[in-house]
């Protein structure tokens, strides 16, 4: 039977004393291993630990000293968790007409006297936003910089140092001179609203869906639209929605008609604007190329029986042979 101000270890010799010399050390207060729970060490740890926390140094574990180890230690442990809580950079990056960088390699460092150490890296979304997560160093401090990097990891943008930086840290930079081009407006938010769209296809969301998506990821809610019209026509059509995309991002209509009496030469511009913003990627084969087949696929929907301008064509005579030659013709 145990009795009050008996050492407390002898009531479970080894899972107490275990959970003892663990707070000890913890503490400071070093033990061998192995050692009993009325050891030699373990009594000269205990003493030590009395007398620096003004307890009575009879080096033994009695129920006092044991709050207070108990206490102790779980104050350290809060105190550890709190200097490795995962810690976040978030930002805007903006190219020099103050327009956003879309798909741009931003990365977070931590720097030192004479060097500096990556703590995690990110790319831009679609509105030029990023946002980094990384841990926290070991004593809690972090001297925080970020830097966009050009394909070959070349800096082209870097903030000054955050000394001490905060757990939630804000930092935007403003490019200047010749901008890296990271992934294409159109890929990146295709990324951007993927993992949201609850199983979805992207031709199967309306712009409410596309909207709602946006405020969700923090997307440009205008381009998310334009996104969800360029897959419902690429469904409809056939023709690739990323060149569909590039041309209702420079003001074209998002109608297949409209767009097959348009003028080559306008089409070719406004996917030329698309290209050299990188809005969409350069077409496999070139713009002419692309722009021809998707003429094609354009006349060929315009040409099957109901679709509107067959239907006008219809109401004017034309045969169903003249009508595909009219729609086929090189604008």
């Amino acid at each position: 039977m145990n009795t009050p101000g008996k050492d407390a270890a002898a009531a479970d010799p080894q899972g107490d004393a275990a959970t003892l010399h663990d707070q000890l050390r913890s503490l400071g207060f070093p033990v061998a291993p192995g050692d009993a729970p009325g050891g030699e060490t373990t009594r000269a740890a205990l003493e030590a630990f009395q007398r620096r926390y003004g307890l009575e140094p009879t080096g033994r574990a009695d129920e006092g000293t044991r709050a207070a180890l108990a206490a102790l230690s779980s104050a350290l442990r809060t105190a550890a968790a709190s200097s490795r809580k995962t810690r976040q950079v978030r930002g805007v990056v903006r190219l020099p007409d103050g327009t956003p960088l879309v798909g741009g390699t931003v990365r977070a460092l931590h720097r030192e006297l004479r060097g500096e150490r990556p703590l995690g890296e990110a790319r831009t979304d679609s509105a030029g936003k990023y946002r980094i997560e990384y841990p926290a160093g070991d004593d809690g401090a972090v001297d925080l910089a970020v830097r966009v990097v050009a394909g070959d990891g070349a800096p082209v943008a870097e903030s000054p140092v955050h000394f001490d930086a905060r757990e939630d840290e804000e930092v935007d930079l403003a490019l200047s001179g010749e901008a890296p081009r990271g992934a294409p407006e159109w890929e990146a938010l295709a990324a951007e609203l993927a993992p949201v769209m609850g199983g979805l296809a992207a031709a199967e969301l309306s712009d409410e869906d596309a909207a709602f998506l946006a405020g969700k990821t923090g997307a440009d809610a205008r381009r998310a639209v334009v996104f969800a019209r360029a897959a419902r026509l690429e469904a409809e059509t056939g023709a690739p929605a990323a060149l569909f995309y590039g041309l209702l991002r420079n003001k074209l209509p998002a109608d297949p008609g409209a767009l097959l009496t348009l003028d080559r030469g306008v089409l070719r511009q406004a996917l030329d604007a698309a290209v050299r913003q990188n809005v969409v990627a350069e077409p496999e084969g070139g713009a002419g190329a692309a722009l021809e087949r998707f003429g094609e696929a354009l006349a060929a929907h315009a040409a099957r029986p109901g679709s509107a301008l067959s239907e006008v064509l219809a109401a004017g005579g034309a045969a169903p042979e003249a009508r595909a030659d009219f729609l086929r013709r090189p604008a």
